[in-house]
């Protein structure tokens, strides 16, 4: 019943504090204190109570399993029930499940946690370890192959924002400066100032913002632009792609999300067909020669990009090889991204 109600974004005080004391009566395995912390963190409803329950089967960590683990240590993380000496406890449980091959997206879910060293390090080093080894297959692969075989083995969605900063760095996509990193976080922070739709929406985990800013083509009258784009269907006639140029992957982990709706996606998709437009209008053989010269699109995201938007950023520079494609990644200052 928690589950349900926080997949939905329903917070209900009542039948959460009934939970709550329901559970500090019961004891209850890791699988299940990790998915109440989980739930109860989902919807920020932070009951001391439970919460004081669950750190104090902290005690219990040396029986707990990495996905778990993982689950459990991100919910105190978001719930701010946070303490070191908890943190360590993780930390040395999450090294010894290593040793049992944790697979890959718990440990993205630890590394994003900082966890504190000596520890902390090591798991960061093994997951870019894995980031190298993973690059090695992928890089080989088509990016526009239909065939996620690769993604299937590794069953994993994303690497977070360490792992995925390292990956884009080998795919050879460097990081913007820190003037537009500042636009960026300016424009799309106003954009979630407004009412929040997730409130009218099941099933919509997280909301990540996408700020995208282009310049192509020699001076004096270059093509040039910005918008922000948002992870969800923004309605009838609206979907970004219409030149179907990028295509959006089936991830292994949260199968049913349609990623052609991620916020970096719709980013792509709509500067595709912008720059699609621009052959077809009027002064197309000026646009055409425009898009011959050398250009820069920066691209920043509230929240580490998954492989299915990785994946599209591949398959962008291999549309226009001649224009650099720059991406960083970070919450919203003033927010709980």
């Amino acid at each position: 019943m928690a589950w349900a109600h926080a997949k939905m974004s329903v917070s209900q005080e009542p039948l959460l504090d009934a939970i709550s004391a329901e559970v500090c009566r019961r004891t209850l395995g890791p699988r299940e204190l990790a998915n109440l912390a989980w739930c109860f963190a989902t919807l920020r409803r932070c009951h001391a109570p439970l919460f004081a329950v669950l750190a104090a089967a902290a005690a219990t960590l040396p029986s707990w399993k990495a996905l778990d683990l993982a689950n459990a240590a991100r919910a105190f993380a978001a719930a701010r029930a946070w303490p070191p000496v908890l943190q360590r406890a993780v930390a040395q449980r999450s090294v010894a499940c290593l040793e049992l091959n944790m697979e890959s997206q718990p440990l993205v879910n630890l590394v994003g946690l900082d966890l504190p060293a000596p520890d902390g390090n090591y798991l960061l080093e093994t997951l870019l370890r894995r980031v190298d080894a993973f690059h090695n297959e992928w890089i080989k692969e088509d990016p526009f192959s239909p065939c996620n075989g690769i993604l299937l083995r590794w069953h994993i969605d994303n690497f977070g924002i360490h792992g995925t900063t390292y990956l884009l760095s080998k795919l050879g996509i460097q990081k913007p400066e820190k003037g537009f990193l500042e636009t960026a976080e300016a424009s799309t922070a106003a954009v979630q100032q407004g009412e929040d739709w997730r409130q009218e929406r099941f099933f919509v985990k997280d909301r990540v913002s996408c700020y995208l800013e282009y310049r192509i083509g020699p001076e004096p009258a270059p093509l040039k632009g910005s918008f922000v784009k948002e992870n969800r269907f923004h309605g009838e006639g609206t979907r970004a792609g219409c030149a179907g140029l990028l295509r959006s992957w089936v991830l292994p982990i949260s199968g049913v999300v349609d990623r052609s709706l991620c916020a970096e996606f719709q980013a792509l998709s709509e500067l595709c067909d912008r720059l699609d437009a621009a052959q077809k209008e009027p002064q197309a053989t000026l646009a055409q020669e425009v898009l011959k010269g050398s250009g820069t699109v920066c691209l920043w995201t509230s929240s580490a990009s998954c492989l299915s938007c990785v994946r599209a950023m591949r398959q962008f520079r291999r549309i226009f090889p001649q224009l650099r494609l720059k991406v960083s990644f970070g919450p919203i200052k003033g927010t709980d991204a």
